[in-house]
């Protein structure tokens, strides 16, 4: 596997849902209108009786966080700690004793979705639809798990009904874009970016999936300079110092990759990758003692050398 394989097609992206370890950005956007969309309409209708009819969506919202379950709470302290598994239990319990919160089923989605148990990650977050169509995030934390299972156009769908029926965000449009990378179908998913830009021109996010886009479409020097203008937005933006380290490695620019690898461990990242890839730029400068001891923080950090780069 390339370099460029290993890491566009798994580079972790700014602003992301860290703790639950997927990739979706995460929205602000609330309901437009109870009159919004005829499938809205219908999820509503069909809960109108567990729900109660005639309540607005921010008070199914409401009602939905109005609680004090200590499995919930176990549940998000699990997922703060990456125990994905026990975060699963927990959220478990929760949702038998709290059928009708709609966040408890989404939150175990999320902690499903971490430990790769994507179809049960669909179902959860598909009632979580059901009983609160209002929210945009658990659209787009469906669309994350069908773009896992590559069942695309199943998460284009509801990107898409988000930025119809919900209001277009960039937040939207770049959910909308990360499944047309996974997708590599990357010019589609430059032009879902342009509307991003178009909707938040500060936004760091979406000059690093333009990097990704262009850097596989072998507009390399355009996808530096998407990459560098994402750091100017954003001094901390590890993912950009990241991929644009790995085009300089690629290109044998050494010294310019260490620096971006050093920023990347400034920021506060500690990942395999990170030291690995800067464990190979030092070894090219012929600086042996640091490439070996990056090599060591690698294998602490999970790298294998007999599955070779981590990823």
């Amino acid at each position: 596997m390339s370099m460029s394989q290993l890491e566009f097609g798994k580079i972790a992206l700014l602003g992301l849902v860290v703790a639950a370890g997927i990739w979706f950005v995460t929205s602000p956007v609330t309901f437009k209108s109870a009159n919004t969309g005829a499938k809205v309409l219908a999820l509503k209708s069909a809960k109108a009786t567990d729900q109660g009819a005639g309540k607005s969506a921010a008070a199914i919202q409401a009602e939905s966080v109005a609680y004090s379950d200590w499995d919930y709470i176990d549940g998000m302290k699990h997922m703060a700690a990456k125990r994905y598994n026990e975060a699963v239990e927990s959220f478990s319990r929760a949702t038998a004793s709290q059928k009708r919160n709609s966040y408890a089923w989404y939150q175990r989605s999320l902690a499903l979705l971490a430990v790769k148990r994507n179809d049960e990650a669909i179902a959860d977050v598909t009632k979580a639809i059901e009983l609160n169509p209002a929210n945009a995030d658990f659209y787009f934390a469906r669309a994350d798990a069908y773009s896992r299972t590559k069942q695309y156009a199943a998460g284009i769908a509801d990107c898409r009904f988000v930025v119809k029926e919900i209001g277009d965000s960039k937040e939207a449009q770049q959910n909308l874009a990360r499944i047309y990378i996974d997708e590599k179908e990357y010019k589609a998913a430059i032009v879902s970016l342009a509307r991003a830009e178009e909707l938040c021109a500060q936004d760091a996010g979406t000059l690093n999936l333009l990097g990704i886009c262009h850097a596989n479409l072998g507009l390399v020097d355009q996808a530096i300079a998407d990459y560098t203008k994402a750091i100017e937005r954003d001094s901390h933006s590890d993912s950009s110092f990241t991929n644009r380290g790995l085009i300089y490695l690629e290109r044998k620019e050494y010294q310019k990759a260490v620096a971006d690898f050093d920023s990347v461990v400034r920021c506060g990242k500690e990942d395999a990758m990170t030291y690995y890839n800067r464990s190979r730029a030092y070894e090219a400068l012929g600086k042996k003692a640091l490439a070996k001891a990056d090599l060591t923080r690698a294998k602490q950090l999970g790298y294998d050398p007999a599955k070779g780069a981590p990823g």
